[in-house]
């Protein structure tokens, strides 16, 4: 219901919509998730997260055979109700019917509250997907979102397509999840590139932000390097604080070697204060490692210290902190750290550590500090084989 609301209101081209498939990865959800607040804090929160002044939000009941759906439109700063839209009951074994009486209404009051110029969208109805479909993409959503169940996500997504061919929203969501949750096995490589064949043939059919992250993974695809930062800089605009902003400051970084602009990006465009970020590591690993190569350690270092707040336990958190105190030549701190604070006899994991911080004081041109340190790692890796003599990794 939402997502055709959104679809019809875009379309008109009038007004600016923050999209659930755009805020997803939101302060919204994470709490969601991991808090009891009230829905009414949690809206407002999301709204402002995804930088809305107005809000529809509604409901729906079902009894027996019967659906009831109704919605309100709400002034976020004010917090006043400012419509009621419906309610508006069918057969809920057809509800479709019921969704395009509601889309109908939502937008006439939205024309009545805001803008006389959407009154000739209102019996525009936009029905992109039939309700088998619909169904199939809640469940691909739920075991996507709050599950985590990403194959099973993926068969929900997938039937979705295949039960519209039309409905390519569905099929976004499963590009998604075959880009950032399957792995690089042949099999997904494989899915996720014919799920990005068929989106690259169909973007005039997409929603904005969409579109612009198709037309980023075909830049990607046919090794436009600017051509892919350029769809990824739209996606960005049009959904601040959504994974297209972390994958423009990626290839930013990576791709067009520009950190300092990267930084810009991590900084400005997302907030690490709100949302998804406070509970996704590689925000903070690669906010760290930008300032590192720029050669502003005492950036990195305040970085570095949220990070282990935020992950104490960490070895790239711990990593960056160590990295950023090689930087400010403060040589004694960083092998207190690793001859005093690391277990004797620990995880290899930390071995490793101890070599990368080694391989950190290389290329700041201390060598003998590496070569302590590397020194330091070999003797750990002894001990570690002294303890395992059959593990051939160790060896």
């Amino acid at each position: 219901t939402s997502m055709l609301i959104e679809q019809a209101l875009a379309r008109t081209g009038l007004v600016e919509v923050r999209t659930f498939e755009v805020t997803f990865p939101s302060n919204y959800q994470t709490r969601v998730q991991v808090e009891g607040e009230s829905d009414s804090n949690r809206l407002a929160d999301f709204a402002s997260e995804a930088g809305a002044g107005t809000v529809i939000h509604g409901a729906f009941l079902m009894d027996g055979n019967q659906i009831r759906l109704d919605a309100s439109v709400t002034d976020l700063a004010s917090g006043t109700l400012l419509r009621s839209v419906g309610p508006v009951r069918g057969d809920s074994s057809g509800p479709m019917d019921v969704i395009e009486a509601l889309q109908s209404e939502v937008m006439g009051a939205m024309a009545m509250e805001f803008d006389s110029a959407l009154a000739p969208y209102v019996d525009q109805i936009v029905r992109p997907m039939t309700a088998e479909a619909a169904q199939e993409f809640a469940q691909g959503a739920r075991l996507y979102l709050v599950e985590r169940d990403y194959g099973a996500a993926q068969r929900r997504l997938l039937l979705a397509h295949e039960s519209d061919p039309d409905f390519f929203t569905a099929l976004i969501w499963a590009g998604w999840n075959a880009e950032y949750n399957l792995g690089v096995g042949s099999e997904a490589v494989q899915q996720r590139d014919s799920i990005w064949a068929i989106l690259f043939e169909n973007q005039s059919d997409l929603p904005p932000y969409e579109r612009a992250v198709t037309r980023g993974w075909q830049a990607r695809v046919e090794n436009d390097r600017e051509g892919y930062v350029r769809a990824l800089e739209e996606a960005c605009d049009i959904g601040p604080g959504s994974m297209a902003c972390f994958d423009l400051a990626m290839v930013l970084f990576q791709i067009l070697h520009r950190p300092e602009a990267a930084i810009e990006v991590l900084t400005t465009r997302l907030v690490p204060e709100q949302g998804w970020l406070r509970g996704w590591a590689p925000y903070w690993t690669w906010l760290t490692w930008a300032y590192h190569v720029m050669g502003d350690f005492t950036s990195e270092l305040e970085v570095a210290k949220e990070y282990r707040t935020l992950y104490p336990g960490t070895p790239t958190a711990v990593e960056a902190h160590l990295a950023a105190l090689a930087g400010l030549g403060r040589v004694d701190e960083v092998f207190l750290f690793l001859e005093d604070s690391l277990p004797a006899i620990g995880e290899p994991g930390q071995t490793t550590l101890v070599s990368r911080i080694g391989n950190y004081f290389f290329h700041l041109g201390e060598d003998e500090e590496a070569i302590r340190a590397w020194q330091l790692a070999l003797g750990r890796y002894e001990d570690l084989i002294s303890a395992d003599p059959s593990s051939v990794f160790l060896h």
